[in-house]
This record gives C-alpha cells, structure tokens and sequence, in this order.
C-alpha cells in the first residue's frame, strides 16, 4: 500500500449567489466527473501559490480575495490514492473566465450540487454546503 499522500487545492469560486463546477476531461483519470477547479500542490509550493498557480493554469483567472475553508483526507480505495484537499473560498479574482483544460464550465445554485456527478473526494464539501455546515455566501 502506498503511503504517499497526494495535496491537492481546490477553489470555490463564487458569482451572482452561483458556484463554478468543472467537468474533468473525458481522457483524464476520472473523466466526465465534475469539480471545483484546482489541483496538486507541487514540491516547495505552498497551498496559496498553488492555488493561484493552478486557477492560472485551467480558468486564465488571478485570485486577489480568498479565504481557507476547511481540509479533510480522502482515499480512493480502488486506485490506492490517498489525498489531502484543502478548499478556498475565492470571492474575487481578475480576468474573465476561460476553459482551458475542462470538458465543460458551469455556474450553478449551491442546491444543485447533488445533481451533478462529482469526484467522490468532493462528496463531503458538498455535504457541508447543502446541510449550511459551511457558508460560502
């Protein structure tokens, strides 16, 4: 078993009473599923630089207001995976919004998040928003 454990940032970007969801490229591990944008936090990275670097990277954005929410660990038994994802509140960033790495972006109500096929890492911050465990706005 493998005892490497995987960090990983995400942000919950929030507009209009509305939060982006991200659908994983059909050719990458866990494809079609939905997200929130992010990813791994590499070597010497601190969870801020990553953050920043990777909302960059898939959405052309640059976070300027962003609050930490909350961080759990989760193991994808099937792939041995074991991760550590820390989640941000981002309420404001610079630019306009741009795909680049998603099958497909979109803005919706906090209420239709169990709607929506997510990884099974993100099942227990969408639990938290639903039950208003944590506030996003």
């Amino acid at each position: 078993m493998r005892n490497n454990i995987i960090n990983v940032v995400g942000g919950l970007i929030i507009k209009n009473q509305k939060l982006l969801i991200c659908q994983r490229n059909k050719n990458k591990d866990h494809g079609l599923k939905w997200e929130f944008p992010g990813g791994k936090i590499e070597d010497k990275e601190t969870m801020e630089i990553a953050l920043t670097r990777e909302l960059q990277e898939e959405l052309s954005i640059t976070i300027q207001n962003y609050s930490f929410l909350t961080d759990y660990f989760y193991t994808y038994k099937d792939l041995d995976k074991h991760i550590h994802l820390n989640f941000y509140l981002i309420s404001k960033y610079k630019g306009e919004i741009k795909n680049n790495l998603h099958n497909n972006l979109n803005w919706i109500e906090k209420e239709d998040l169990p709607s929506y096929d997510f990884l099974d890492g993100d099942r227990k911050i969408i639990d938290q928003i639903i039950n208003n465990e944590l506030k996003i706005y």
